[in-house]
């Protein structure tokens, strides 16, 4: 029988069903979400959209965990379009907190689509409501102000940004605690802010307090300190303290090494970045022996960065005058160009071994290899 006739019979009994089996479907959408099982939780939470009209925020609630689904899914211009029905209803119902809390779920949306215009300006009408509330959720406003703190250094907005972080991270503390693990997260996207800006004594400051937080929290090898370490490492390298920058690296390096379960690539990174640094230097024994662990590191990967690393090792053979190892390692690096399809690197490597078999002493000189195929002017595809 037609479930509209149904209702119209018997209205107290099917109006009660109809609900109960609204939100049996919001609850198992919910449960789905939180498994990871995405698709089956949008099926779920368009069936409890279409089950009922329901109470306005409740509503706002469906649409709001609908978004998140699609989300998670890569299907952003519906999340986009969900986040736009969820604010929709809350404006209808007048809730000013529910409409910050949409216009935040949007400004998420529109920042993973890349537009940051709209992504900032609903961030900041979201900032706005909340200002106006007589009770607004300082922890909820410090994380809308370092959201839009990011959004406008990826627009180029840099004193914006500094200004948006520097409120966050002092709003962090001042509510969840100087030691807290979101006050040095905050801390340190202040840091990399003010290193855009070049100020390096500001930024400096702002890894230190994030590396003392996070190594109390999480302790000295953890992600988050290890990560602040080798912020702080390259901002002081940027501001031209070589042998400080070298010397962080080479703590940080220390502690990747010692890690359980650490990854090689990463690892292999660190080498890398202290090695251009040792050779700045002119520590070329130091920066050969990073180079040669990277070397070996990478191989299991392949790709570009092991090519890099062979080209770093010979520019170090190079200035060393080891030119027939320099030769060697620009060799190795020639095959690794060509199997990732990069032919200007492939080209300029070939003119590279060149000029090294030009300056080589008759005695040590080899006949340089014949110009691969792959250097021909044909594009790959």
């Amino acid at each position: 029988m037609n479930g509209f006739l149904e209702v119209l019979r018997h209205p107290k009994e099917k109006l009660q069903e109809l609900r109960q089996r609204t939100e049996s479907h919001g609850a198992q959408g919910a449960r789905l979400l939180e498994a990871g099982n995405f698709a089956e939780a949008e099926a779920s939470f368009r069936l409890a959209l279409a089950g009922t009209r329901g109470s306005p925020s409740r509503r706002v609630g469906l649409w709001l965990q609908l978004g998140a689904a699609q989300r998670k899914q890569a299907k952003l211009a519906e999340a986009e379009q969900s986040s736009l029905q969820a604010l929709e209803t809350a404006m209808a119902g007048q809730d000013v907190g529910l409409q910050a809390l949409c216009l935040h779920a949007l400004s998420d949306v529109l920042t993973e689509r890349g537009d940051l215009p709209r992504a900032s300006t609903a961030l900041e009408d979201a900032i706005r409501i909340d200002a106006h509330r007589n009770s607004p959720d300082p922890e909820l406003m410090a994380r809308r102000l370092r959201q839009l703190g990011i959004v406008f250094h990826r627009l180029g907005r840099a004193e914006e940004s500094t200004a948006r972080l520097r409120e966050a991270a002092a709003l962090y503390e001042k509510t969840l605690g100087e030691m807290h693990a979101d006050t040095g997260r905050a801390l340190a996207e202040l840091g990399a802010a003010y290193r855009a800006q070049e100020k390096y004594a500001e930024s400096e400051e702002c890894f230190r307090r994030a590396l003392h937080i996070h190594g109390q929290r999480f302790g000295r090898q953890s992600r988050e300190a290890l990560r602040d370490l080798s912020e702080l490492a390259r901002t002081l390298s940027e501001a031209g303290d070589l042998k400080g920058a070298i010397a962080e690296y080479e703590r940080t390096l220390t502690l990747q090494e010692n890690m359980i379960g650490g990854r090689f690539e990463e690892l292999a990174e660190m080498q890398l970045t202290l090695a251009g640094l040792c050779a700045d230097v002119a520590n070329y024994g130091r920066a050969r022996e990073l180079l040669t662990h990277a070397v070996g590191g990478l191989k299991s990967t392949g790709g570009s960065r092991l090519a890099i690393a062979h080209e770093a090792l010979a520019h170090v053979q190079e200035s060393l005058g080891h030119l027939a190892l320099a030769l060697t390692e620009l060799e190795r690096a020639a095959p690794v160009w060509e199997s990732c399809g990069r032919m200007k690197e492939l080209r300029a490597n070939a003119e590279h071994r060149a000029a090294i078999v030009a300056r080589m002493p008759k005695e040590e000189e080899t006949a340089a290899p014949p110009a691969p195929k792959e250097e021909k002017e044909s594009v790959p595809r």
